[in-house]
């Protein structure tokens, strides 16, 4: 959508001797710069109401909770479902384990 508005924009600087190339870098460079702020106020603004739960928490259970903060996103993985045991009926087992 975005793009569509600035259609004109990237007309001009065509126009005005801009390659291909150079058109894609600074869109590159306008959607890194965006991502990169996007981020950052959303670390803002998550870590007062977080570190204000760790607080109630310690306060509540009487031990330590403090934040964890990872920077590597691992979904759980799922394993395939395996047949059940010989007696069973070959009734596939419907845990589902993860890891």
């Amino acid at each position: 959508m975005a793009a569509h508005g600035r259609r004109r924009d990237c007309g001009v600087m065509k126009s005005a001797g801009g390659t291909v190339r150079r058109l894609l870098a600074i869109s590159g460079g306008e959607t890194i710069l965006v991502i990169v702020i996007g981020a950052a106020l959303g670390v803002l603004v998550t870590l007062p109401p977080l570190a204000g739960m760790a607080c109630g928490l310690s306060q509540a259970t009487s031990s330590d909770v403090g934040l964890h903060l990872s920077t590597r996103y691992r979904p759980g993985r799922r394993r395939r479902h395996r047949q059940g045991p010989a007696g069973a009926g070959g009734v596939r087992d419907t845990a589902m384990a993860y890891r």
